[in-house]
């Protein structure tokens, strides 16, 4: 009989664990925009710093420049 081991569950991806975090904090933010609640800025700093490492900043995508 052959036996194949598989390893163990490991982490998540970065890339996939930031996308998820991402859409997390602009839900978050959506939130508490559209209930007139403060923001607080570590979710900008962090909203700002994943959009930038994963180019969801481009609002220029698909045009000339």
């Amino acid at each position: 009989m052959n036996e194949q081991t598989r390893p163990p569950l490991g982490i998540m991806p970065e890339h996939i664990w930031d996308s998820r975090r991402f859409d997390d904090l602009q839900s978050a933010i959506a939130r508490y925009y559209e209930a007139n609640k403060p923001i607080p800025k570590e979710w900008l700093n962090e909203f700002v710093t994943l959009s930038l490492k994963s180019g969801k900043n481009n609002t220029t995508k698909g045009t000339k420049q």
